[in-house]
């Protein structure tokens, strides 16, 4: 996925895609039980992975990876869709260029006001130096800006045939990493 594209896709989250930003009916509907990171939103929009281990066909080459994933529950204000796009005009420059990231995907939910990443690495070691980076620590420590609560992360190992939308939820719902 291009730079450019990565910042449309977080421009879309972050605006609501034409949704009302500051609506208490918007706010009661990403509140609904069909809006909870345990699994995949109704409307959920993903786009097909990108990077160098996608084939042809556009699925991931077989292999074993370690994945991450995360799904970020965005607050509906302007300060917060302000404040999740710059940190996305910084974290994606750093992602395109990290050594180890092998393919990346997003997902999001006009509706729940989520954003969904799932990336795709070659090793552990490469995953941690992205998020030991100025531009992940920097988006990290903006998160209580951004986030409504019930945002989560985390990663696993595993072959490509786990990359897939629904199992990184049912992976993120198992999880006890961070929530935020």
């Amino acid at each position: 996925m291009r730079i450019s594209t990565m910042i449309l896709f977080f421009a879309c989250i972050s605006t609501g895609c034409g949704a009302p930003m500051l609506s208490s009916d918007a706010d009661a509907a990403a509140d609904a039980p069909a809006c909870t990171v345990a699994g995949l939103e109704p409307d959920l929009r993903p786009t097909a992975f990108a990077g160098s281990a996608v084939g042809a066909d556009g699925a991931l080459v077989p292999g074993q990876y370690v994945f991450s994933t995360t799904a970020l529950r965005v607050k509906r204000t302007a300060a917060a869709a302000a404040r999740f796009r710059q940190a996305m005009e910084l974290i994606s420059p750093a992602l395109q260029t990290q050594s180890g990231l092998l393919a990346q995907a997003t997902a999001t939910s006009e509706r729940c006001n989520v954003a969904r990443t799932l990336t795709v690495w070659r090793d552990e070691a490469s995953m941690s130096a992205f998020v030991r980076g100025a531009a992940h620590r920097a988006a990290v420590q903006s998160v209580g800006e951004i986030s409504r609560g019930g945002s989560r992360v985390t990663h696993w190992n595993g072959s490509a045939a786990e990359a897939t939308w629904a199992n990184a939820a049912q992976v993120l719902e198992a999880s006890t990493g961070p929530s935020y």
